[in-house]
């Protein structure tokens, strides 16, 4: 008899565990709170990501001046004093950079954790290319820089900048056309058939180096000397070490040798 009902308990308590087991799950998925919260979330988050700089319109405090909200969760950002033109104005600015959250509670939140282990919490909202944060009583509204695809430039008031490391491209920026935001190419790289259709890196040139005539490469220019200058070529001294070209005044005699 303790036998069977000893086995009786345990199966007793199997068959309740199995049901609050389904019980459970049943909950979890006919709810969809939690789906739902991480999806918005996620879209939240996605909304923030870019560069932002301030915006006077409909400001009434200074939080910041740019802000970088990174796709990786990382921020950076800078403070300095917002001054009418004419003017006095103090400098100084003030740098912070950490990791950021968001949260879909009261209509968006954002949470900036700094490096020096400081919190600051803002409410957030994002309309077009417009970020508005709110603490208290105060409210900032920031413009989000263009990404790359995005129109930029133009011979107008305000004409949106691309955010950092994107160039504005038009091939050329003529009146109030524009251009659009895209990644330089690096040297070596490829700029165009026969006409530029891509900005190479600061500090090349898109032109002909080799290969089809018509194909345009980024490289680094020829150097060139400010305006009564010549510009020397590179040579060799007589210890075999090579010297990079470079400028001498006019009417002075550019330093000769054999061709590095």
């Amino acid at each position: 008899m303790r036998s069977l009902f000893t086995s009786t308990l345990l199966l007793a308590s199997a068959l309740a565990f199995a049901g609050c087991a389904v019980s459970d799950k049943t909950a979890d998925d006919g709810s969809g709170d939690t789906t739902e919260t991480k999806d918005a979330l996620s879209s939240l988050s996605k909304s923030l990501v870019g560069s932002y700089d301030y915006s006077a319109t409909g400001t009434t405090s200074n939080f910041y001046t740019t802000l970088v909200l990174g796709a990786d969760l990382s921020y950076a950002a800078d403070t300095r004093p917002v001054c009418s033109p004419g003017m006095a104005c103090p400098m100084w600015i003030r740098h912070e950079e950490g990791t950021w959250t968001s949260t879909t509670s009261h209509g968006g939140t954002l949470h900036l954790h700094t490096s020096l282990g400081e919190s600051k919490t803002f409410g957030v909202l994002v309309s077009g290319t417009d970020l508005r944060l709110t603490q208290g009583s105060g409210v900032e509204h920031m413009a989000r820089r263009a990404k790359i695809g995005e129109h930029c430039g133009g011979n107008m008031a305000n004409a949106r900048q691309c955010e950092v490391g994107v160039i504005c491209f038009g091939g050329p920026l003529v009146g109030d056309v524009g251009g659009t935001c895209m990644k330089p190419v690096g040297e070596g790289g490829s700029c165009g058939f026969r006409t530029q259709n891509a900005p190479c890196a600061d500090g090349l040139e898109c032109g002909h180096v080799s290969g089809p005539l018509d194909s345009l490469t980024c490289h680094t220019p020829a150097p060139t000397c400010p305006s009564g200058q010549h510009s020397c070529a590179a040579y060799q001294d007589t210890k075999g070490t090579c010297h990079a070209a470079y400028c001498v005044f006019m009417g002075a005699m550019c330093v000769t040798g054999p061709a590095c």
